[in-house]
């Protein structure tokens, strides 16, 4: 998803090892409890507390066609 995103926006760019690198911080983040999980509430704090995040994870028509967000 991430590189999907990245991709719509091609004067940035980032590594595969960057972007390893950003989703295992954002996982640190994320899992609370580090059980190596992220539960209903752990998602729930995290979109809570950074909105922006869920309308970048939401698939709609338009941009699942590639028509924007």
């Amino acid at each position: 998803m991430l590189k999907a995103s990245l991709s719509e926006h091609p004067d940035f760019s980032m590594t595969d090892d960057q972007i390893v690198t950003l989703i295992d911080a954002t996982f640190y983040e994320v899992d609370i409890n580090e059980d190596g999980l992220i539960s209903k509430e752990e998602y729930a704090t995290m979109v809570r507390q950074s909105p922006l995040l869920l309308q970048h994870m939401t698939l709609t028509p338009g941009n699942a066609m590639g028509m924007g967000h």
